[in-house]
């Protein structure tokens, strides 16, 4: 009886695990059948911020621009 034991709990213990794998390669085929779309994603709205932060620079620098040549008029009128 102990010998019969044994090999049902590794028989068990084997279908288990042949379980365990079978799930797990269904889930990764899941997983890498996604994983395009949403690293695309990720890299369009990186894409889409850093357009949107290069565009609000852009606009501080014409500010900071046009701040700095409003100081210079005004210096010179200061002066005349």
């Amino acid at each position: 009886m102990g010998l019969l034991e044994s090999v049902l709990v590794i028989i068990s213990g084997l279908l288990c695990l042949a379980f365990v794998i079978r799930i797990t390669v269904e889930l990764w085929k899941i997983i890498y059948g996604i994983a395009p779309y949403i690293i695309g994603v990720i890299a369009i709205l990186f894409f889409l911020i850093s357009i949107g932060y290069t565009g609000s620079e852009q606009e501080m620098e014409v500010k900071d621009a046009n701040h700095i040549e409003s100081i210079k008029y005004q210096s010179g009128r200061s002066e005349r």
